[in-house]
């Protein structure tokens, strides 16, 4: 198994808290997304992808769905999807047309110039077009906050299903950072690419949040200002140099490694 997926599988996002409502609480019928505009399939799972942002992914039954995505087929998303992983992997697959499509031509383009790529321009290349996603469609757009319910809950199947239709990308962006950032050893970079892969969906889920609960106040959230900023910090923290207190950490692991050993943690645990 490639390393972006072992690493990210392995990485420990923290769990969001999901909680169960009733149905009268799912969404305001000005919330609902109007179904006859869209395909019925397209419906549902903007649908689906607005409930689980909000309620996560166990809080809401597939009849909900149904219901609010104005379905006066009972049965219609059981027809078109049939499972709630169906779904699910479906929202994966109308995102990934679109922002896995603009990841690849951001990368090309960084690829085909004979300049130097700077390790700023590759991250920008990975979050800037969510920021576009996210202008073009404004506060109605939920898909930064259900894919922090969906791959940071703890659950390693949906994960699966998000690496399934973004992982190639994102192994590509991995390949290349670390090609370019030789003073981290190959332990540590894919440690460090697991965290801010993580930090980033935490991070456009909150900006996403905010965008929508500010866009009918008269200060409306400074998105791109703080998406610029998200690239500054995850830049620097991807590629600053490793502490000496970590190169002994790792000095440690080697040689506990060598003797045979399990590295157990020293510190005792704070509860």
């Amino acid at each position: 198994m490639c390393a972006l997926i072992v690493s990210l599988a392995s990485s420990t996002g923290g769990n969001l808290l999901v909680t169960k409502l009733s149905s009268k609480r799912i969404a305001s019928n000005a919330d609902e997304v109007d179904g006859q505009s869209l395909s019925t399939r397209e419906a549902l799972l903007r649908t689906a992808e607005q409930l689980f942002a909000r309620h996560g992914i166990e809080g809401v039954s597939l009849r909900e769905i149904n219901r609010h995505a104005n379905q006066k087929n009972a049965s219609a998303i059981h027809y078109h999807f049939g499972s709630r992983e169906a779904i699910i992997e479906g929202i994966f697959e109308m995102r990934a047309a679109r922002l896995d499509t603009r990841r690849r031509q951001l990368l090309e383009a960084l690829t085909a110039d004979s300049r130097p790529i700077s390790i700023r321009s590759l991250v920008a290349a990975l979050i800037r077009p969510q920021l576009e996603i996210l202008l073009a469609e404004g506060s109605g757009y939920h898909y930064n906050r259900f894919l922090a319910q969906a791959t940071l809950s703890g659950n390693p199947e949906l994960r699966e299903l998000w690496l399934k239709h973004f992982g190639a990308a994102l192994i590509k962006f991995e390949a290349i950072l670390q090609a370019r950032i030789k003073h981290v050893p190959p332990a540590l970079f894919r440690q460090r690419y697991a965290i801010v892969v993580d930090f980033v969906i935490y991070s456009l889920a909150s900006m996403e949040r905010l965008v929508g609960e500010r866009s009918a106040t008269e200060q409306p959230f400074p998105l791109n200002r703080a998406v610029e900023q998200l690239i500054d910090m995850v830049s620097a923290a991807i590629d600053v140099p490793i502490s000496s207190d970590t190169a002994e950490a790792l000095a440690k692991e080697k040689h506990l490694r060598r003797a045979g050993t399990k590295p157990s943690n020293s510190k005792r645990r704070i509860r």
